[in-house]
Formats: C-alpha cells, structure tokens, sequence
C-alpha cells in the first residue's frame, strides 16, 4: 500500500519537474528534494488525502506545475518503496533502470 503512494508522489515529482531539452531530464538545479521519516502511523489526514477501499492512502507531498500525467500518455519514474516500518522492499534507483508506464 505503501509503495503506492510513494509511487504516486516520486510519479508526480517527476511528471511536473522542469525538464532539460537536450536530454529531457530533470534539471539537476530545480528538482525538489524530498526525506521522507518512516512513520508506524499514515501520516494522511483530511479530505485532501482520499483514502480508497483497499486502505491505499494517497499523499501529495509535492504539487507540481507541469502538464498532468493522462492515461494513455508514457512515463518513465525512479521509485523507491518502502513499508511503515522502515523497510524497504524495492527500489528503481538500486537497479539503477527506471520504470515505464502507460
């Protein structure tokens, strides 16, 4: 549940971070830079974070001002997931490849 929120915000840092148009990678000089302490408890709270049926809690830790990401639309992330305790149980940076999807 949890990879997916993280998911959703490194999916979101990534989508509205100005890009480079040489590369079209993130500017190494704009991107925000994000801790995120584990927590025993979601730190969710309040109509702005909707919790779905399956508990996933969704938090936007970062708004972005880029274009919004749309089905249909390839994105290409660095994610790293990790459970309330701490743990982490995957990471698209120790792989060193991003993930892609539509």
């Amino acid at each position: 549940m949890i990879f997916v929120a993280v998911l959703a915000i490194v999916v979101g840092i990534y989508i509205f971070s100005p890009k480079n148009s040489i590369n079209n990678q993130p500017l190494a000089t704009t991107t925000p830079s994000v801790t995120i302490e584990p927590s025993a408890e979601p730190i969710a709270t309040g109509s702005a974070n909707p919790k779905m049926e399956n508990k996933l809690i969704i938090v936007d830790e970062i708004i972005g001002t880029g274009a919004e990401a749309v089905v249909g639309k390839k994105i290409t992330v660095n994610y790293s997931g990790t459970l309330t305790d701490g743990t982490k149980f995957d990471s698209s940076y120790d792989r060193g490849t991003p993930f892609s999807f539509n």
